[in-house]
């Protein structure tokens, strides 16, 4: 006999999943739009399954005997709230939604990368292979939730219960007051799962558009601003090879096969502020394996995009950079020949660096002028590679006869071969808003007088 609830049920699942295919080919946001259902999909079933535990708790603890709350009636209480929102009933109540909304996120991020590139990605078998694991590891984390999170929070307000001695009218009273904060704590952490689970599915399906469009490198971008983490901050900008990301997610994907929750963890590591700060200067191909593909933390913003470079010294001077890597001395020597070409803007531009950083230092305009000329080619200046507003930037230096010296230094911007400014001052050379902080090149002897 046919199972007609089961055909019915089926049949939703697949409507469900054409309206988000749907919103994935229509919707201009629809990365925006796929994330609001997930994590809608995510905190509406926390919000059912509270309001259920509520009631049910409330009514045992109605039926308790008379007398102080004691450490067995905790217990007992703990398993009425685990009965709605331990893994079994949490998974019951989003693994629609999650298995239909993991399927449009990849296919977002891969259709992303095809848009990018002006290519079509269809999925192939290894690709359905990688959904399907990636819809179980979504799962686990939400039915995990109990065990990870929201267990300690109940447990711990119920242990204070105990040993505050409450009647049995007074925990009913306290509970009610007090359950809707503990379950807005348990909100919080399925926001977060839901933002996880999210930008991790776009990410991964980002892998399978790189491989089927046959790109090599893609480059980390991060959203840049005062919330901006510091390993955000720090891989921004970074080349990273296309099969780099590819075994990552595999090795994460194989752990979640395995059931590895530990191994998954070590495959797609997080790290804090402290074990981040470690990889400002780092080269890229000195970076653990396990830092490759974001997202870096809970709620991290930076993507990876298709990086396709330009042929041509300039190109391989910016990659180098964006690398936290010097050039080598011939290369650094070919910079110096390519900036010793450099002029300001416009008339306007210099007379405005004039009239702020050089009338009182310089005298006159072509005073000014001829000593950024002459800082970029004379042989005892440093020179330094930075990254600001997207665009490369050469530093050339010279420091003060000592410490409480201000040093003198210009700014060419390399692709525009603009000189930007010419002054003096102390302290830092970069700033936080730079893309990628000031690298020292080996220039220190190579000049490039005008020839002959």
């Amino acid at each position: 006999m046919v199972d007609m609830a089961a055909v019915e049920n089926a049949f939703a699942h697949v409507i469900e999943r054409r309206h988000l295919r749907a919103v994935l080919i229509k919707d201009a946001d629809a990365w925006a739009a796929l994330y609001g259902e997930l994590q809608d999909a995510y905190t509406r079933a926390f919000a059912t399954a509270a309001q259920e535990a509520l009631k049910d708790a409330l009514d045992r603890m109605r039926d308790l005997p008379p007398g102080t709350f004691g450490q067995a009636d905790a217990t007992h209480i703990m398993g009425v709230l685990e009965g709605r929102l331990g893994a079994e009933a949490l998974s019951g109540l989003v693994n629609g939604p999650v298995i239909n909304l993991t399927d449009a996120l990849m296919r977002l991020g891969a259709a992303e990368v095809g848009t990018s590139v002006g290519v079509d990605i269809a999925f192939g078998r290894p690709d359905f292979d990688a959904l399907k694991l990636i819809q179980k590891d979504n799962l686990h984390w939400v039915a995990n939730s109990w065990n990870a999170r929201n267990n300690t929070i109940f447990r711990k307000a119920l242990d204070d219960y105990f040993r505050e001695g409450m009647t049995r009218e007074q925990l009913i009273q306290r509970f009610a007051e007090e359950f809707p904060a503990l379950a807005a704590k348990g909100k919080v952490y399925f926001e977060l799962l839901a933002d996880t689970a999210a930008t991790k599915t776009r990410e991964m399906g980002r892998v399978t558009g790189y491989e089927r469009a046959g790109v090599e490198y893609v480059q980390i971008r991060a959203h840049l601003d005062h919330r901006t983490s510091e390993i955000c901050r720090n891989m921004h900008g970074r080349v990273i090879p296309v099969r780099r990301l590819s075994d990552q997610r595999d090795n994460y994907l194989d752990a979640v096969r395995r059931g590895d929750v530990l191994g998954a963890k070590d495959a797609w590591a997080w790290q804090g502020d402290k074990a981040a700060a470690k990889l400002q200067d780092a080269k890229t191909k000195d970076i653990p394996a396990n830092i490759a593909s974001p997202p870096y933390h809970a709620r991290c913003r930076t993507i990876t995009v298709a990086y396709l470079p330009t042929s041509g010294a300039a190109s391989e001077w910016e990659r180098s950079t964006f690398d936290r890597e010097p050039l080598s001395r011939k290369a650094t020597a070919a910079l110096i020949e390519h900036c010793k070409a450099a002029s300001w803007r416009d008339a306007k531009s210099m007379a405005n660096h004039y009239d702020k950083h050089g009338k009182a230092l310089w005298g006159t305009r072509e005073a000014y002028n001829a000593a950024a000329m002459d800082l970029i080619r004379r042989g005892d200046r440093d020179v330094y590679l930075s990254v600001r507003g997207g665009r490369l930037k050469a530093l050339f230096v010279r420091p003060g006869a000592s410490a409480r010296k201000s040093a003198e230094f210009a700014v060419v911007d390399v692709i525009g071969q603009d000189i930007e400014t010419l002054h003096r001052r102390r302290g830092a050379l970069s700033t936080p808003s730079d893309d990628v902080q000031a690298i020292k090149q080996p220039a220190r002897g190579i000049t490039k007088w005008l020839s002959k």
